[in-house]
């Protein structure tokens, strides 16, 4: 009890509603160590129970939730630090094994989730020294995807947008692959990863400036970002093209990852375009549970989970 009055202590929620309170110590059992060897204080956040190891997506995307609204930025420092260490070719890991086993780089979308756990950061802490220390890495990411790292991950120099994708190979959150065969593959330039790519060249920009460093090129690929990005709207629907650029061209699948073209801290929408996606998304995707993956009214949806594996997947 002693243990936990102080972890609701810490937090700036510590008089909301019960419900709240308890989410907060909810939370605290997804954060668990990851000693590495010259450095016991390593720490990451377990994706799910009971059988989910630790993620670099979905740590990235919960770090703010389980951490700085808890108070508890000592734990999100520990946690950037350790990922920054297995930093490889401008990626972070998608998914550590067990034991000691090769951590796998498959991943386009949660190295650009930690841009976004490093702004949260720095903004609710201050956070220099970490953000001196990790500088040199967010720097290493960025020129990475400008000239290339694993599975064609690269910046198209001809609009600036990030394009991913290998056969065979699942990398952005619609993950679900069986065998050989990947159910949403999504090759090409997806639209949240090019939302996310963007807010990491505004942050980092926002970085350099904070610590006196040379801006003007995050500055720059930024404005030539947000440029090629109108190449995403879909005049004829008034919602975004899931990806370009893909292999049969343009997707115009109603998903909802074009959100994160909204709700990112910059979005690259007028008012009046971000109002046209939430409503499409709303219209079509929303359910009591939360949103589908697909519209309804798509060939390729599927509405009900069962089966063997593939047709689960398919789901």
């Amino acid at each position: 009890m002693d243990y936990e009055r102080g972890l609701l202590a810490k937090s700036s929620q510590r008089h909301a509603s019960a419900w709240v309170r308890q989410a907060i110590l909810a939370a605290d059992q997804f954060i668990v160590s990851r000693p590495l060897p010259d450095d016991s204080q390593g720490c990451t956040v377990i994706a799910g129970y009971p059988w989910f190891g630790d993620w670099g997506r979905d740590t990235m995307i919960s770090l703010p939730g389980l951490t700085t609204v808890a108070g508890r930025n000592e734990i999100a420092e520990r946690i950037l630090r350790t990922y920054a260490r297995f930093e490889d070719r401008g990626m972070l890991p998608n998914q550590f094994p067990e034991a000691d086993g090769v951590p796998e780089y498959n991943t386009v979308d949660a190295t650009l989730w930690y841009f976004e756990a490093m702004r949260v950061y720095c903004a609710e802490k201050g956070g220099d020294g970490l953000l001196r220390d990790l500088f040199p890495v967010l720097q290493e990411i960025v020129d990475w995807r400008l000239r290339g790292t694993r599975h064609d991950i690269h910046v198209d120099p001809a609009d600036g947008l990030l394009y991913a994708g290998d056969p065979g190979v699942q990398l952005t959150w619609m993950d679900a692959k069986v065998s050989d065969w990947v159910a949403t593959p999504r090759v090409g330039k997806p639209v949240e990863v090019n939302a996310l790519w963007y807010n990491a060249l505004r942050s980092t920009a926002l970085f350099a400036n904070r610590l006196g460093r040379p801006a003007r090129d995050y500055e720059a690929l930024a404005r030539q970002v947000q440029t090629g990005f109108a190449r995403f709207w879909n005049e004829e629907t008034g919602y975004c093209y899931d990806v370009i650029d893909g292999p049969n061209g343009r997707d115009a699948s109603l998903r909802p990852n074009q959100l994160l073209a909204v709700s990112l801290t910059h979005s690259l929408f007028t008012h009046d375009r971000q109002r046209s996606i939430v409503d499409a998304c709303a219209r079509h995707l929303l359910t009591p549970h939360g949103l589908r993956s697909l519209s309804p009214g798509d060939p390729a949806y599927r509405g009900h989970y069962r089966g063997d594996q593939g047709t689960r997947d398919a789901a």
